[in-house]
């Protein structure tokens, strides 16, 4: 009893001065002008549950009531952990016009970029500046507790600490991904308009490597892999893991003549044709697809089947067709075997009703074919180019909604849009606040619409909705690891374990509404986390692991779920 009054008097201590001290989950975005935005625990200290080669994040919050210069946190004593911390950055949002979603007044500061090009960031009385913490626990690193300190620093005020411990599970999460993604990074308007070829030459490599901690793969889904931003081939090749990439596009909106269509086409096969020979000489025609008319009206469904019936009678071997927005097989079924026979990856919005999707699903599913998602502008509560948005809703997206109906993966258009108007390269402002610079509004109208990510001379700045896309497909994960270790222990382990493992993979309505994709039950993070502690230590039990000491359940009493997997007390 005297240890635990000892540690609230010093709690109570760090909350007294120049700022208080608070923690807020990933999940959440929280406006430095807005205090009600603040959901989290005032609180120096913090728990984190995550699996081996996976990364978690939390925020820590600083209010402060007076000026405070060269604000910042320092890791400390987490031996092979890795642990970054950087200020969360503020854009700023006159007004969005959101095209299928209308025009937005929306005026205010909006957190999402995470500053890692600064270290220290000066900080107004009034304001409650985030910092984001993320933590990555390498696949070699043993299972149990770990703990470490987060200084905070300042030169001005005196110096505090927040007292974090990591829990590492028993298991590990894998280096690929488990769901199959398309993310567009396009070239246009990225380069040359920015970056010379050569810079971008020079660059490319930290870019994909910064791309790939996110689960995100290189991919131009309407230029295909030869574009400049990914340079061939030899640039995927080289990669340690490829996920789906687009090898060409099929468009036929512009087409207005049978003569046209005819050359159109024959140019198409010859280009696929080569393209189909260096893909196959560097071993990835298996993760290449073709991009095949994106939102085309019924109007043009006669082009599009002369196209694919010449591509699938010419070219015996070539990659996947996936076909983006167009086809109407939810009408139409009986188009799946008919007019799109050739078509093996459909890939629509994510629906506000999945019931006749479903039907379908099953069919293209015993066919070997794939229902995928996308989002642009429609479902807007799914839309990763909102900057105003809560995050979770992407993370659930990712991640619980992705598994509960079967999805086989997901298409974004463009995550490497830049701004619409200069600058172009984010930056901080010259008072050294974590207020930046740029516009967020792209030429689409949205304010984050096609850009996850933003610009900077010497490479990228990562984005609050890069973190939750990542943790929704790590959440993917844990639920697919499950799934198939109740397969492989199935008969040669208590029976009960596996009744209990079935019942968590068989989700209930209480986040995701069934049979509806877009209604969300529940927003709040620690229902999202309780689910994903329920699979961990399910995991761990079914692998021949050891959970971590003092882990969370929905029995602790007295305790306030704050992490993914975690508690406050």
């Amino acid at each position: 009893q005297s240890v635990e009054f000892g540690a609230r008097l010093k709690e109570a201590r760090a909350q007294s001065g120049d700022y208080q001290i608070g923690i807020q989950t990933s999940m959440t975005k929280i406006r430095p002008k807005h205090p009600e935005d603040f959901r989290g625990s005032w609180t120096n200290r913090v728990k984190l549950y995550l699996a081996k080669n996976e990364y978690e994040s939390f925020q820590i919050v600083i209010k402060a009531n007076s000026d405070l210069q060269n604000v910042g946190i320092v890791p400390s004593g987490f031996g092979n952990l890795q642990v970054e911390v950087m200020p969360v950055g503020y854009v700023w949002v006159e007004s969005s016009s959101r095209g299928c979603q209308g025009n937005y007044s929306i005026q205010d500061w909006y957190p999402d970029p995470l500053l890692d090009f600064v270290d220290t960031i000066n900080i107004k009385a009034g304001d409650m500046q985030t910092f984001w913490v993320r933590v990555f626990a390498p696949s070699y690193i043993q299972a149990g507790a770990y703990t470490g300190n987060l200084r905070i620093i300042s030169t001005n005020t005196g110096l505090r600490n927040v007292s974090l411990e990591v829990n590492i599970w028993d298991f590990a999460l894998p280096t690929k991904p488990l769901l199959d993604t398309a993310l567009g990074t396009n070239r246009a308007g990225v380069i040359p308009d920015y970056y010379s070829n050569s810079e971008w030459n020079s660059l490319r490599d930290k870019v994909f490597s910064t791309l790939l901690k996110y689960k995100i793969c290189p991919d131009d889904v309407y230029c295909g892999h030869r574009c400049t931003f990914i340079g061939g081939a030899d640039n995927l090749k080289k990669l340690p893991w490829v996920d789906r990439f687009s090898a060409a596009n099929l468009d036929v909106r512009n087409i207005y003549s049978n003569s046209a269509l005819e050359s159109y086409t024959t140019n198409k096969i010859n280009e696929i044709r080569s393209i189909t020979q260096i893909l196959k000489s560097n071993g990835l025609l298996d993760r290449a697809y073709i991009h095949a008319f994106d939102e085309h009206e019924e109007d043009q469904y006669e082009k599009m089947k002369y196209v694919l019936g010449r591509i699938s009678a010419e070219l015996p071997e070539h990659p996947a067709i996936e076909m983006c927005g167009s086809g109407n097989i939810k009408s139409h079924p009986e188009y799946i075997n008919t007019l799109w026979s050739e078509v093996d990856i459909f890939t629509y919005t994510t629906p506000s009703s999945f019931g006749q999707f479903k039907e379908i699903q099953e069919v293209l599913h015993s066919q070997g074919k794939q229902l995928w998602w996308y989002t642009c502008c429609y479902p807007e509560v799914f839309d990763f180019g909102i900057v105003w948005h809560q995050p979770i809703n992407e993370r659930i997206l990712m991640g619980i909604n992705a598994y509960k109906f079967k999805i086989d993966g997901f298409l974004y258009f463009r995550i490497n849009a830049p701004p619409k108007e200069a600058p172009f390269f984010i930056d901080v402002k010259s008072d050294n606040s974590a207020y930046t610079n740029i516009n967020p509004v792209t030429k689409w109208g949205g304010a984050g619409e096609g850009a996850w990510y933003w610009h900077r001379p010497d490479g990228i700045c990562t984005t609050i909705r890069m973190e939750n896309f990542r943790d929704g497909m790590e959440d993917y994960e844990y639920y697919k690891i499950l799934e198939r270790l109740v397969k492989e222990r199935r008969g040669s382990v208590d029976p009960n374990l596996i009744a209990q493992a079935e019942d968590v993979l068989n989700i209930d309505n209480t986040i995701v509404e069934d049979n509806k994709p877009q209604t969300l039950n529940s927003t709040d993070p620690a229902v999202l986390y309780q689910e994903r502690e329920k699979i961990a230590n399910l995991i761990v039990a079914l692998g021949g692991g050891s959970p971590p000491p003092s882990s969370c359940s929905d029995s602790d009493s007295g305790k306030n779920y704050t992490q993914k997997g975690t508690c406050s007390d």
